[in-house]
């Protein structure tokens, strides 16, 4: 059968010779020749009755053929292992192209660093931030001073779920406590290690558990529990918002030294003032670094910041002093600890500006402050004692929107304003009067009257606070004798790094600052 066939393929091709010879006229491509050869070879070994040598036969060609044409020209090798040396403009170019290469490196980890210290620096907003912001501020000019002042005399009847205070009127804690009238929450109060009471409790925000401790001013029987307390807790900064003397009446007591180099004992604690001076953007802060060493040799460091000109019962001048001061502490991972006189007026009204931030910037609801308030009072009994101090954090907070370009000014800010400034007259006016009133009666032998802090009877300060107890006026006597702890260099007595964060930045970049608009019908902006 093949024989056949091969003779009648021998007769076809001498039959068109003619043809093939034209054909063979034209030029093949290398692609033609590569298909022509495999075909032939597959079709002659067809015929000598082997299929599967033919198939490998033909990948061995084509894979031959491949190489072939991989293969360098003789001239292309000889160019490549022979290279032009480089010219002086090529040897600049890559110069310059090695310099760019560094510099975005360099500026790759520069805003890196940048990008990290802005993260640390400020504190995480939620995408309905401003939101909230917004809807605050419709709420608070919605309300206006009378609705505000309205809202705060409600709570006059308003009782916390859980108001025991057994522990801080206990007998033999009674006299630890400045005011017989303000009690000491037993939900949340502060327990030192040993046991041993002090008119202190927690208070929870939005940003953690244990944020502040809010504490009334240190009396002269308090002092060692107090410093326990900040060893205990290894607070980070303490903000005093009283003075030791206020309108000729002692306040608190000197539970620090009050110049820098200067030391002061209180039983097994003994504190130094290693530096001091004055917040470099707000003169009415100072700052105080403490060095403080307690029992069995352990060492502690803490920031004092002291607001030198808030009055006691009223309020301060509309600036950014408030959250000059948190925007300082605010880093801590540490309980803030607090304190005014009582630990309610002062104290509760920074605590809570702090706490409408903080929920604002977690995207909770924030338009009542009525309901802040209440969730700040059942944790410190009494927070925020005046209408006035009430009616100043929404005064300050509008400020400091307006600052930060959270929000713009307008009409009804301006109205508020005056309206503020009115009742701020008639306050100061009216406190003056009483202050003469109580003067005049205690002239006159007769007792304080109802409805302001009483004063509890405090024993006399312990001469030896070293030898007992709960008690420890500043002990100047043990002075001269000098711990090493003391001795050692100023700038290696540094405390641990409160980083400065900041809540809302100075710019909104995202957009443009939105106007208060009145809400219709007396409805809450959504």
């Amino acid at each position: 059968m093949f024989g056949k066939f091969r003779d009648k393929l021998d007769k076809d091709k001498k039959g068109e010779g003619g043809a093939a010879a034209e054909v063979e006229k034209c030029p093949q491509t290398k692609k033609e020749k590569k298909e022509d050869g495999g075909l032939k070879r597959k079709f002659l070994s067809v015929f000598a009755g082997n299929e599967a040598e033919a198939a490998a036969a033909a990948n061995a060609a084509a894979k031959a053929e491949e190489k072939k044409e991989k293969e360098p020209k003789k001239g292309d090798k000889a160019k490549a292992e022979d290279p032009k040396p480089p010219t002086d403009k090529d040897k600049d170019k890559d110069e310059k192209k090695d310099k760019d290469e560094k510099k975005e490196k360099k500026e790759g980890k520069e805003e890196k660093k940048k990008c990290k210290k802005k993260t640390q620096n400020a504190l995480n907003k939620a995408p309905n931030a401003y939101d909230e912001v917004l809807k605050w501020s419709n709420k608070t000019l919605d309300k206006g001073v009378k609705g505000l002042r309205d809202d705060f005399n409600s709570l006059k009847t308003w009782v916390p779920e859980k108001p025991e205070a057994v522990i801080g009127n206990a007998g033999e804690n009674q006299p630890k406590n400045r005011y017989k009238d303000i009690p000491c929450l037993d939900v949340s109060r502060v327990k030192l290690k040993n046991d041993t009471y002090i008119h202190a409790n927690y208070v929870n925000t939005p940003y953690g558990a244990k944020r502040f401790i809010c504490t009334q001013g240190p009396m002269d029987n308090t002092c060692q529990a107090f410093w326990q307390m900040i060893m205990d807790e290894e607070c980070e900064a303490i903000l005093m918002l009283c003075n030791i003397v206020e309108c000729n009446q002692k306040k608190c007591s000197e539970y620090y030294p009050q110049k820098a180099g200067q030391l002061c004992t209180f039983g097994d604690y003994t504190i130094k003032a290693v530096k001091q001076y004055l917040q470099p953007d707000d003169q009415s802060i100072e700052i105080t670094t403490l060095g403080v060493k307690g029992p069995n040799g352990s060492k502690h460091f803490v920031k004092h910041f002291h607001w030198l000109n808030w009055p006691d019962k009223g309020v301060p001048d509309i600036n950014l002093t408030p959250t000059n001061m948190l925007s300082s502490v605010r880093g801590s991972k540490k309980p803030i600890v607090v304190h005014c006189s009582a630990g309610i007026g002062r104290t509760g009204t920074v605590v809570l500006i702090e706490y409408i931030l903080e929920k604002m910037l977690s995207g909770q609801h924030s338009e009542d402050t009525v309901d802040i308030l209440k969730e700040l009072r059942r944790q410190r009994a009494g927070s925020v004692q005046t209408d006035m101090q009430y009616v100043f954090v929404h005064r300050f907070l509008l400020h400091y929107f307006i600052e930060r370009k959270s929000i713009e000014m307008s009409q009804r800010y301006l109205e508020f304003v005056d309206d503020y400034d009115a009742m701020l007259r008639k306050f100061v006016a009216d406190e003056e009067e009483k202050r003469k009133k109580k003067a005049e009666a205690l002239a006159a032998g007769a007792p304080p009257s109802e409805g302001s802090a009483v004063p509890m009877a405090t024993p006399e300060a312990n001469n030896n606070p070293g030898m007992g107890g709960n008690f420890g006026a500043p002990n100047q006597g043990q002075q001269e004798v000098i711990d090493p702890f003391f001795s050692i260099p100023e700038k290696e007595m540094t405390p641990t790094k409160i980083v400065g964060v900041t809540a809302f930045g100075a710019t909104n970049n995202d957009k443009d600052p939105p106007t208060v608009q009145p809400t219709q019908m007396g409805q809450i902006p959504k």
